[in-house]
């Protein structure tokens, strides 16, 4: 991101908090950064809690903190989560620990050469910093009722989906899950039919297309070369959300698209 010089002097200069904040804004302003940070307003809950499983920088932390009455955050490495107690505002609570679909205790594996990214999955090669974390069930940590989860572990949603059973179908929160097959075998398809089996419907951003994600195709969308583009980012909305009319109508509202005819009111994701 490619910042002004008066944002690199509050970076040096200005408390944490109002350095981030003035970043944020920066990141706004010039409408950088994934797309689904920009859709947040439409998607978030306004009433409820938002949950963001690996926080790292905080990005998706601040913005939600705007919208929402109370965030919750969650980052096992250190020195991030310490880092997002600093600069993030009074309603966000940072939880330095893992989640997974049962508590107890796991190596996490840092990744060499990015201090922002490590892996609690056994089968990872990265070569990296290994500590020993705490893990918690989503369930078990948070009571607020939550309107809006985004989950990005490293070839863990799958755990951390289970983990959070209870929330799911309790809140039918909207969900903003980032996966790549890369990380592990078998995602994002395996909590495609999960998230189903649990009465949700997904989509993801295409160019400036609104696709379902019964259209998604590893060949097509996460090729590994990137041509024509790649996707990461899926948006999950519970069939029988009260919000869900909504937040599709913001997400077309916001590419300036039509809604997908899998996407219309007598498809997928309507009310």
């Amino acid at each position: 991101m490619l910042l002004s010089p008066f944002i690199k002097t509050a970076k040096r200069l200005a408390p944490s908090r109002i350095a981030f904040r003035l970043e944020q804004m920066w990141r706004e302003r010039r409408r950088e950064g994934e797309p689904e940070w920009h859709l947040l307003q439409g998607l978030a809950d306004p009433a409820r809690a938002a949950v963001d499983v690996g926080a790292r920088g905080g990005v998706y932390a601040e913005r939600l903190s705007r919208i929402c009455p109370y965030v919750h955050c969650f980052e096992p490495q250190p020195g991030l989560a310490a880092d997002l107690q600093r600069k993030l505002p009074p309603n966000v609570t940072t939880h330095s620990i893992a989640l997974s679909d049962q508590s107890g205790f796991a190596e996490l594996r840092g990744v060499h050469g990015d201090n922002r990214r490590s892996s609690l999955h056994p089968a990872d090669t990265t070569q990296g910093e290994t500590i020993c974390v705490a893990l918690r069930r989503l369930d078990d940590v948070v009571c607020d009722p939550v309107g809006f989860l985004r989950i990005n572990v490293d070839g863990q949603a799958m755990s951390v989906l289970r983990g959070a059973e209870e929330i799911l179908h309790r809140d039918r929160p909207t969900l903003l899950i980032t996966a790549k097959a890369v990380h592990q075998e078998g995602q994002p398809l395996e909590f495609f039919q999960y998230l189903s089996d649990c009465g949700y419907e997904g989509c993801f951003l295409w160019g400036d297309d609104i696709v379902p994600a019964d259209a998604f195709s590893l060949e097509e969308h996460q090729r590994p070369d990137r041509a024509g583009g790649y996707v990461s980012n899926f948006i999950f909305m519970a069939v029988d959300s009260k919000r869900r009319a909504k937040a599709v109508s913001s997400l077309a509202l916001t590419r300036n698209v039509p809604v997908a005819a899998d996407l219309s009111s007598t498809g997928p994701l309507a009310a």
